[in-house]
């Protein structure tokens, strides 16, 4: 019945961000990033030119953009561009779902899962822009799960390329998260390499990963362009933030802006690093050293990301600190992975999916309601408990 409860709520938000999304225009909303270089690297994409992008400003048109090649797409066939987010957080939550079956959710618990993940404030905040952050969520979910279980197909290794090729080609940040997966879940991967399999996964990964790099490397000689790194040359206009995350919280009361920021987008998911803390040192005093089986990596995939995140730029700011929660996905994902498969082992998923619905339903108050979405919504509800009327299922 909860699960159930959680689609219904999953499906009302997206049908409220879909009405949005075709009654509103990026200009309306002013997102910097989107105007910027997100959309200007795509209209040049929908006419045919990957190249010549220096009359973006900064440099910033030479950014990896598969993103921007799909965002095209909907700038060819005049789809509202506020979607392309919409459609992101569809596929998000497919994702979510693929990924806790893979490690050995229920069927029901995954689709809890995939719809706490989908309904957290940091993911919806920005979800009517061409920011895309959500896509590099989705590429490191399908990246995870085919890493967690390795095949010897060539199927597969050409899914591998493929899923890693996005990562990469979606943002810079892509290859240091591809770094953390391969360090993490590489070691089977490696071992059943040959030259077919090594042949599938490369062409699928230089084509929409590498081949960004190769580009830039050409047109300007440093692959990372408009960033400086290792005598590569930035472009002469970018000028990165001397902040980063890590200095943020250094700073007098930084560490307490953090964390209401963390509270503000994650809710309860915020305690995520409290309860793996809790769950190793009560498994090694029990001696239940089962209770971990598996679940190490996760965590050192969390703890390696969060790594990654710290130097990100940043600013004191509490809009700044707040919009930039959306960088942790990479981190809360393997952790909370890591509390739902706990749960389950515990025999306490309905206890945590009660939790999780509860903490997810807060987000109904932020959003601008329709009432007719609102009476379509609950007419959906009411089904739902009709058919459940004679059963006593929680899940």
């Amino acid at each position: 019945m909860i699960s159930k409860l959680f689609t219904a709520l999953y499906f009302f938000v997206l049908l409220y961000f879909i009405h949005l999304g075709f009654t509103t225009t990026p200009v309306q909303l002013g997102e910097v990033d989107s105007l910027t270089y997100h959309i200007p690297i795509a209209e040049s994409i929908s006419r045919g030119d990957f190249t010549n992008l220096s009359y973006i400003k900064q440099g910033l048109g030479y950014y990896p953009a598969v993103g921007e090649t799909m965002l095209s797409l909907f700038v060819k066939f005049n789809i509202p561009l506020n979607l392309f987010n919409v459609l992101g957080l569809v596929l998000l939550f497919f994702c979510c779902r693929f990924t806790a079956r893979t490690f050995g959710l229920s069927k029901m618990a995954s689709l809890v899962f995939a719809a706490t993940f989908s309904l957290l404030p940091t993911v919806l905040r920005l979800i009517l822009t061409q920011t895309i952050d959500i896509w590099l969520a989705v590429f490191f979910l399908c990246s995870l799960s085919l890493l967690q279980k390795p095949k010897r197909s060539i199927s597969y290794f050409l899914k591998i390329g493929f899923s890693l090729g996005l990562l990469v080609g979606v943002k810079y940040s892509g290859i240091l998260l591809m770094l953390a997966l391969l360090v993490v879940y590489s070691r089977k991967v490696l071992s059943m390499f040959t030259v077919r399999r090594f042949v599938a996964f490369f062409v699928p990964f230089f084509i929409l990963g590498l081949s960004w790099y190769v580009r830039n490397w050409i047109i300007t000689g440093n692959p990372i362009y408009p960033v400086a790194f290792l005598g590569w040359q930035a472009h002469p206009d970018f000028h990165a933030t001397d902040w980063t995350s890590v200095k943020v919280f250094l700073e007098p009361g930084g560490a307490w802006l953090m964390i209401q920021a963390v509270i503000s987008e994650y809710l309860f998911w915020s305690l995520a690093p409290l309860i793996v803390m809790l769950v190793s040192y009560y498994s090694k005093i029990k001696k239940q050293e089962e209770l971990l089986k598996d679940l190490i990596p996760l965590v050192v995939l969390a703890v390696i990301n969060f790594i990654i995140f710290l130097p990100q730029p940043s600013l004191p700011d509490m809009q700044i600190v707040v919009s930039n929660m959306r960088f942790v996905y990479p981190v809360m994902i393997p952790l909370m992975l890591f509390v739902f498969i706990i749960a389950k082992r515990l025999r306490i998923i309905k206890e945590l999916t009660i939790v999780a619905l509860l903490s997810s339903i807060s987000v109904l108050p932020q959003l601008d309601y329709k009432p007719k979405l609102i009476i379509v919504w609950i007419m959906f509800v009411i089904v739902i408990i009709i058919k459940q009327k004679r059963g006593h299922e929680l899940l």
